[in-house]
């Protein structure tokens, strides 16, 4: 009986000692635990009026008399008209008066945006036949590139210009370009 209270007495000093080890260990765990910090934050968002134009008036080239030779004529943003060749550019009558194109911008107030035109390469057809073309090119603006939506609107107008080739035929000439507007 001696032998085995010895025993007894010798094996508690060893598991206090595991058990101590254990919560050591634990405790250090827990430490390491604890080291790190956290913090929450707040997530948010505006959403931004979208940008749209709208056409107020087409380009028109107006009254050309087209000769044996041909020419150019060029409407430009200001509204201005001129013509090189001996294309005749006649006053206007009937509604047939040149003008640039014209168009409104809303969004945002105070944003900015770009104004892309057509590329070269556009044209327009006698009622729609396709054997009675001219080209329209060199696109511009004003003002050019880019606008800004000064209390949310803004104008811009585009003109370009008309290759009347020689002995064109008479009528009514039409098409249609696109100008694309975005936030900058």
């Amino acid at each position: 009986m001696v032998n085995k209270q010895l025993s007894q007495v010798c094996f508690l000093p060893r598991v206090t000692l595991a058990l101590s080890l254990i919560v050591l260990l634990s405790a250090n765990d827990q430490v390491h635990a604890q080291a790190g910090a956290s913090k929450s934050a707040n997530a948010s968002a505006t959403i931004v009026q979208a940008v749209k134009v709208t056409k107020v008036q087409d380009l028109s080239f107006g009254l050309i008399v087209s000769d044996s030779i041909g020419g150019l004529v060029v409407v430009g943003p200001d509204g201005s008209r001129s013509s090189t060749g001996p294309v005749l550019l006649m006053q206007s009558q009937n509604g047939a008066a040149f003008q640039p194109a014209q168009f409104v911008v809303t969004g945002a107030a105070g944003f900015v945006y770009t104004i892309s035109l057509p590329t070269d390469g556009q044209s327009i057809s006698s009622n729609g036949t396709s054997s009675a073309t001219m080209s329209v090119d060199t696109f511009v603006s004003d003002p050019i590139g880019t606008a800004a939506l000064i209390s949310g609107v803004s104008t811009f107008k585009v003109g370009a210009t008309l290759h009347v080739q020689a002995g064109k035929v008479a009528g009514a000439y039409s098409g249609s370009f696109s100008v694309t507007v975005e936030y900058q």
